[in-house]
C-alpha cells in the first residue's frame, strides 16, 4: 500500500508550481532580462517581449514579481499580454511579459 505518499492532487499542484518556479527562475533572471532589454535596444526596437518556450503563466511566480518591479524601479513600463497558440495540438493560453521604453 502507498498510504505514505501524499494525495495525488496535492503531489501534482507542488509538481506544476515547481516547473513554473523553475522556468521563471531561468527566464526572469535579471541578467537575462537585462539581456533581452539590451538586445532589443541594440536593434533599435523600443520594446522586449519576454515569452516563455511554451504557452504558461508565470505571472505569480517570484522571479516574474521581482523582474517586473526590478523593470519598474528602473523606469520602464511593463504589461502582461496573454496569448493563444496550438501546442501539442491544442489551443492553449500563455501570458509573455512586454518591457517598454520610450523616448
Amino acid at each position: 500500500m502507498t498510504a505514505d505518499l501524499p494525495p495525488f492532487l496535492d503531489r501534482i499542484k507542488a509538481e506544476t508550481r515547481a516547473a513554473r518556479d523553475r522556468l521563471a527562475g531561468e527566464l526572469f533572471a535579471l541578467d537575462a532580462v537585462r539581456a533581452a532589454v539590451g538586445a532589443a535596444a541594440n536593434k533599435g526596437q523600443t520594446m522586449a517581449p519576454i515569452r516563455p518556450p511554451y504557452p504558461v503563466d508565470l505571472r505569480d511566480t517570484d522571479a516574474a514579481q521581482a523582474a517586473v518591479n526590478h523593470l519598474k524601479d528602473s523606469g520602464l513600463k511593463v504589461a502582461w499580454e496573454g496569448y493563444r497558440e496550438e501546442w501539442e495540438g491544442r489551443q492553449t493560453d500563455g501570458w509573455e511579459l512586454q518591457i517598454v521604453w520610450v523616448f
